[in-house]
Formats: C-alpha cells, sequence, structure tokens
C-alpha cells in the first residue's frame, strides 16, 4: 500500500488548536520516530521526559537523562532475561506443549531482576501519560475517548504509538529529532 504523504509533507503540517497532528497509530507517517521508540524505548521515554517532566539545571540536564535512560534500559533488559532464562530451563520435549512449560517459576534470585523491570515498566507508562496529558493541555486538545482516563489508557495499552504520537505532535520527527540529545533536538549533544 503506497504512502499518501511524504515525511517532508507530514512535518510541515500543523495541527489545528485542539487537534492531533496524527492519529495514535498513525507510526508509519514518520519512520524515524516510529523505529527510534521500537529500537530504543527507554531512550525516547528518557527524552519526552527530559522536555516536559523535569526542570533542571542545564548543567545536571543530560546526567539526569542518562541516569533514567540507564534505568529504563536496565529494567527493559532484566525482564527480557528473566523471560529468557525461564524458557531455557524447560525441557526440550515440553516446547511442543506449551501448556506444559513452567513459566510461573520464579527463583529467589530472579525476584531483583523481576522487579526492576516491573518497576521500569510502571515509570514507562507513568511517564508516556503524564507527557501525553501535558502535551494536550498544551495543545488544547480534548479528550476524545475515555473521558478522564484517556492518556492512561493510551499509555497502557500501546506506550510505543502514544509515544510516537507525541513525538510528531511536538515536532519530534523527520530531521528534526535526535537520538543523542536529551530532549531529542533542543539541547547540545550528550556527548
Amino acid at each position: 500500500m503506497p504512502f499518501s504523504k511524504t515525511t517532508a509533507q507530514v512535518l510541515s503540517q500543523v495541527a489545528p488548536e485542539g487537534k492531533w497532528s496524527s492519529g495514535l497509530f498513525s507510526c508509519t507517517q514518520d519512520w524515524c520516530s516510529c523505529l527510534a521508540v521500537t529500537c530504543c524505548m527507554p531512550i525516547t521515554t528518557a527524552q519526552l521526559y527530559m522536555r516536559y517532566s523535569y526542570n533542571c539545571a542545564p548543567g545536571w540536564r543530560s546526567l539526569v537523562f542518562v541516569l533514567v535512560a540507564l534505568f529504563l534500559y536496565l529494567g527493559n533488559l532484566a525482564r527480557a532475561n528473566i523471560n529468557s532464562v525461564n524458557l531455557e530451563d524447560a525441557e526440550i520435549d515440553e516446547i511442543d506443549e506449551i501448556d506444559e512449560i513452567d513459566t510461573d517459576i520464579v527463583t529467589p534470585s530472579d525476584m531483583g531482576p523481576l522487579m526492576l523491570g516491573f518497576v521500569a515498566s510502571i515509570v514507562t507508562v507513568l511517564i508516556v501519560c503524564t507527557v501525553r496529558r501535558k502535551v494536550r493541555a498544551e495543545h488544547a486538545i480534548p479528550e476524545e475517548h475515555c473521558a478522564g482516563c484517556e492518556d492512561v489508557c493510551c499509555a497502557v495499552w500501546c506506550t510505543s504509538c502514544t509515544s510516537c504520537q507525541i513525538m510528531r505532535q511536538v515536532g519530534l520527527s523527520g530531521s528534526n529529532y535526535s537520538l543523542c540529545k536529551a530532549g531529542g533536538n533542543d539541547v547540545p549533544d550528550l556527548v
């Protein structure tokens, strides 16, 4: 299916006041933000956090960004590691019978990484929810569905798509976006 708009056309669009510049599931309108969120979710989440939720002195900005991104990355890594260990422990004969794989057993040594992964997931959802609420308020965008909890619903059930929508709305897309800047495009490089 051919794309109806180029990235340049999407970036040049200015959303009318009170409307999103693109839909929640319009990720293919800007592959840059879509790939960044898909492959580097901890970094893009930390960038949104730095841009909308954290005020600090400029000298501390890069350090706080790195700490938030590192925490989210380690949490995702810990959660992925626990899942792969449980599958490696399964018997070869059991792999064909999914019902018999015992992935519910968590050893005491798994509890630390499991909790880190759980907390990182919750923090990611809270950051995306908070940023979405602030972007909606800044652009006077009313809730259309799930009145009173639309931001929570979007952040919980489609964190990646919600992050992409926010990035498109605030102009963090295409050539206006840098994965190596704490705010996505508004502060000096971290290196």
